[in-house]
Formats: structure tokens, C-alpha cells, sequence
């Protein structure tokens, strides 16, 4: 495993420009810093039907062919709300996507749960579209539910997350590891003093290389652990650690809190790794970056280790 991961982002409001695939099922990500929540509904989630519902204006956007480049398909959207809280539904009128449709929607959760609401217009409009496609609309996955409880209030809420970013940079996971396809991917990283105080007790083989960065890696079982020290100035972090944690396929819950265990040669491995006094071996940290709370952990004995691995509701 590399310790660069990719920085390519799924953005609201460019989903016409990254043409879908067919068969997905709802797209639930958050930003933790800036407590964004985005969600992405497919033809598997009634999003046509949605789309034919909402009685506002067409706008069509044309074909966009850039040169040396493949084509873009036009799109027709609706759109119910701008800004902050931004919803809109597409329909594509081109080939190789003609008839396609896709609904996003963005707004700020809070510290309760992963929800925003809809207030004036907006929730008009949604209220009228929810009588034709039902109150409330879920989607296919039941991981996303639009409701509304009068023709001035509706509710966006979602109930697991498909992929998690701190911030618009720094990701941690992923349902799929490949975009629709693949294994969960869990990626917690730390960094600086945090990932400095792991260097330290992390007893493996340093692979320097002169001028530019020191490097520590270890694979134990499914884990695998990638920390460097940076020796030149343009690294931009001094000290840095990846972790690539084993975890159950899926999306992740709310608020996040996972352990993850190895058994047998995996766990005897990280233990040996660990350079910690007295057994069991435990290591606490925080990510470094926007929290020094006791987010992620490692607590191993010779044949066993939990891997504690978690976010707060809030920064």
C-alpha cells in the first residue's frame, strides 16, 4: 500500500460531468470539519420518479465536447434549492446516458445525527413531490429518507455513511475501496506529535532514503501500517502514519466507533512491533491533525489485539 492516497473527491453539484454507472444505490459522504453531508440518489432510488415530481422549471445544460476530449452529454435539471442547502435533480438527454437520472442533495448536519432540513420553498416543493413518490421517500437502500411533516418543514436524514473525508484532503473511508466495487476501505491516518510518538515505539525494519524520507511499514494479517519521517523540507507533515484497518463490508454507522481484531501470527506480529513496555501493549492516540482526543488504539497481546478506531460526532 502506498502512504499517498487518493485525492480525488466526489463533488456535489459536478455529477453531471462524471458520467454514472448504472446500478448503484444511494452515495451518503460527509466532511467532518465543515460538517457537510452530501447525498447522491440513482435510478435504483427512484430518482426519475422523484425528478418527474418536482413541479419547477427545466433547465438544460447542452452538450459539452472539449477538444481532444470525449463528449460530455446534455442534462435537464430541476432544481429545488441553491447555496448552503442545495438540491436538485438531473435527467441526462444524450447518448450513452440518455434517460438517466440522478438527485443530489447538500446541507450541515448537526451533533445528533447526520440530517439537515428543508425550510420555505424548498419544503413546499418537497412536500408537493412526496405526495406523488410517498412521505417518507427512502431509498433503496434504506440508507437515506426524505420527509416532511407540513408543507414547511422536511427532513433530509441519512443512517450509515458510504465515504468519510476529515476534510476536503484527508480521506478515511470508503464502502468500496473502487468507487462501486471492492472491499470496505478504512484509512485513519495521524500525524506530526501524534504520529511522531508511534515512530518511536514502531520496532521495525527504517528504510532511509538519504535527503528525502525515512520509511516503516508493516503488514500483519490484513492491517497494514505505513509511517515515514519526512528529511526534506517539502513533505508536509514531519511525521506521518497510514493505516489500512481490516473492517466488515459495509458503511459505516453513526457516530463512528469501530474495533477491528487479529488473532494468532497477525496479533503476534503488531505486538512484536510495538515497542511498549509490559503486556498488554497499548498505544492511544489522536489523529494530530484536528483532534488530540484518544481517537484511535491499538491494545495487543501476544495472540490478540483490538484496533479501536473512531471519530467524534463533532469538532
Amino acid at each position: 500500500m502506498s502512504i499517498y492516497r487518493r485525492s480525488a473527491v466526489w463533488v456535489l453539484g459536478s455529477l453531471a460531468l462524471a458520467l454514472p454507472q448504472p446500478g448503484l444505490a444511494s452515495h451518503v459522504q460527509i466532511f467532518e470539519r465543515s460538517s457537510e453531508l452530501n447525498i447522491g440518489l440513482d435510478p435504483v432510488d427512484g430518482s426519475r420518479a422523484l425528478y418527474d415530481a418536482l413541479d419547477v422549471a427545466v433547465e438544460h445544460t447542452p452538450p459539452y465536447c472539449p477538444p481532444e476530449d470525449a463528449c460530455q452529454p446534455g442534462y435537464d435539471t430541476k432544481t429545488v434549492s441553491r447555496g448552503q442547502i442545495l438540491f436538485y435533480c438531473q435527467v441526462y438527454t444524450d447518448p450513452p446516458m440518455q434517460g438517466y437520472s440522478v438527485c443530489a442533495l447538500r446541507g450541515n448536519y448537526g451533533p445528533e445525527s447526520i440530517s439537515f432540513d428543508l425550510s420555505g420553498d424548498a419544503a413546499a416543493t418537497t412536500a408537493r413531490a412526496l405526495e406523488v413518490v410517498g412521505n417518507p421517500y427512502q431509498s433503496s437502500d434504506g440508507f437515506v429518507t426524505l420527509s416532511c411533516d407540513s408543507s414547511t418543514h422536511c427532513l433530509v436524514q441519512a443512517n450509515a455513511i458510504t465515504e468519510y473525508w476529515l476534510d476536503h484532503g484527508n480521506f478515511f473511508f470508503d464502502q468500496h475501496q473502487y468507487y462501486s466495487y471492492g472491499r470496505s476501505f478504512l484509512w485513519p491516518f495521524f500525524v506530526n506529535d501524534s504520529a511522531r510518538a508511534f515512530y518511536e515505539i514502531f520496532n521495525v525494519f527504517e528504510e532511509v532514503r538519504p535527503g528525502d524520507i525515512a520509511i516503516k511499514r508493516l503488514s500483519a494479517g490484513n492491517l497494514h501500517i505505513d509511517c515515514y519521517r519526512a528529511i526534506a523540507s517539502y513533505y508536509v507533515y514531519r511525521y506521518r502514519c497510514n493505516c489500512d484497518v481490516p473492517v466488515q463490508d459495509g458503511p459505516l454507522s453513526w457516530p463512528v466507533d469501530v474495533t477491528s481484531t487479529l488473532d494468532g501470527a497477525a496479533a503476534s506480529a503488531l505486538y512484536d512491533a510495538l515497542d511498549i513496555p509490559g503486556s498488554p501493549r497499548e498505544f492511544h492516540t489522536g489523529d494530530g491533525l484536528y483532534s488530540d482526543e484518544d481517537l484511535y488504539s491499538f491494545v495487543c497481546t501476544p495472540d490478540h489485539c483490538d484496533l479501536r478506531i473512531r471519530r467524534p460526532p463533532l469538532n
